[in-house]
């Protein structure tokens, strides 16, 4: 298995970040054998070389102690950014080494942790729990008002603008959902790349801000001055919802 292999543009992939090359190889063999796609990096830099070129990735799986000692730092930032829920393996002397305290991690983050030795069993129920986490719920089928002018039918794909019924191709309805289901936050573009396009459906970067502007064509009554979906500079976008204030 090639250490730096190409991310594949696919939901179910998960990125393994270990400084040990034996740990690191024993996980994307289990997860392989699972029948995930894996990629794996050996450093927190490398992972975030990797997350800004292809996206992210489906769950991360990262050590606390990596040769920059940046594990519990990207684990953190991963969570904050929404971009992909984290499992952190580690051993009690992890904490010593880093010099980090478990008290002090966010609770979704002190959750998912695993500690070694551990038997696959165990590592396999933690990813299929923290993939479950994260699925989308059902998508009603009633109107959802954003506010007095805007409504939303993400089951039948449309918005009323204004009174006016526009339509939504499925992936436009797609990242609304998302961005609706994270309304009044931040989600990173990384995050939104993995989770709107899937299977064979290829996304980039590039095609996420054709979209984006597509959607404020449709949402905004002025698309060059978004109210609606706004961009959160060097965090993401974010849907405004009502009175709700981003974070």
């Amino acid at each position: 298995m090639s250490e730096l292999s190409l991310m594949e543009e696919n939901a179910e992939r998960i990125l393994v970040v270990d400084g040990a090359r034996r740990n690191r190889r024993r996980v994307a063999l289990q997860l392989a054998q699972a029948g995930y796609k894996v990629i794996t990096a050996e450093s927190a830099d490398q992972a975030v070389t990797l997350i800004r070129h292809h996206g992210a990735p489906r769950l991360a799986i990262i050590d606390a102690t990596l040769p920059d000692r940046q594990g519990v730092a990207l684990a953190k930032s991963l969570q904050a950014q929404r971009a992909s829920p984290v499992l952190l393996m580690c051993t009690p002397q992890s904490w010593v080494e880093c010099d980090a305290d478990p008290e002090d991690l966010p609770p979704n983050l002190a959750e998912a942790m695993l500690l070694r030795p551990y038997v696959p069993a165990v590592l396999l129920n933690a990813v299929q729990r923290l993939i479950r986490s994260t699925e989308a719920p059902a998508i009603s089928d009633t109107e959802t008002i954003i506010d007095a002018d805007l409504r939303i039918n993400f089951a039948q794909r449309y918005i009323v603008r204004n009174g006016e019924k526009i339509r939504l191709t499925p992936t436009e309805n797609r990242l609304l959902h998302l961005l609706y289901m994270n309304r009044g936050r931040a989600v990173s573009p990384g995050y939104l790349v993995s989770a709107v396009w899937s299977g064979k459906q290829t996304g980039t970067l590039g095609s996420l801000w054709v979209h984006v502007r597509r959607l404020r064509n449709k949402l905004e009554r002025d698309p060059e001055r978004p109210k609606v979906l706004v961009t959160v500079r060097g965090h993401g976008y974010a849907l405004r919802y009502g009175a709700v204030e981003l974070n």
